[in-house]
């Protein structure tokens, strides 16, 4: 038969949640692992079936955010469906949000110790530990760009990241440093 795929907008194609299910665990697994975080979490909602395939643990090794406040709860805290999967993220890159665009070192942002973004979109001390909280298993972390981020969070990460290997803070003027990688530091 002939298979009808949704062109977006933005160029981007959409392959609907049906098509999915009939594939086999394995072409599935392969999908799902090609599939940005936005499209798997989306897939992840159709169904119970697709549900259990998106929250494979392989799949969440390699984990790149997006700093929006969408990360936490009312309470400043991690939200529970991203702190599961943070839990397997070995790999973890932190970017501003597409709108922003970001140089902390002249940035008029100034948050206060319950901020965990920042209005500019840089991630603030509270969030960066907040989510290496529930990432204890990273091995590389990258937080370039993010500004505002104090030699107290890298104090924090490196302390409490027994199996970090690499670390990657271009554009953290905050640190004192400004580096790729901090493989020295590690």
């Amino acid at each position: 038969g002939k298979i009808m795929v949704e062109r977006r907008a933005n160029g981007r194609s959409r392959i609907p949640p049906s098509l999915l299910l009939e594939l086999d665990d394995v072409a599935l697994a392969t999908v799902l692992a090609h599939a940005d975080n936005a499209s798997r979490c989306a897939l992840r909602a159709t169904c119970v079936a697709l549900r259990h395939a998106a929250d494979a643990p392989h799949l969440w090794r390699t984990l790149t955010l997006a700093t929006t406040h969408a990360l936490f709860d009312a309470s400043q805290r991690v939200r529970p469906q991203l702190r599961r999967y943070l839990e397997h993220t070995i790999d973890l890159t932190l970017v501003l949000p597409r709108t922003h665009t970001h140089n902390g070192r002249f940035c008029p942002c100034r948050g206060d110790s319950r901020s965990t973004v920042l209005e500019c979109g840089s991630l603030a001390d509270l969030g960066a530990y907040e989510l290496i909280q529930c990432a204890r298993g990273l091995t590389r972390l990258n937080f370039s760009g993010m500004g505002h981020l104090t030699p107290m969070t890298l104090s924090r990460v490196l302390s409490s990241s027994t199996s970090l290997e690499r670390l990657k803070a271009v554009g953290c003027w905050s640190l004192g440093v400004d580096a790729e990688p901090l493989d020295s530091i590690v």
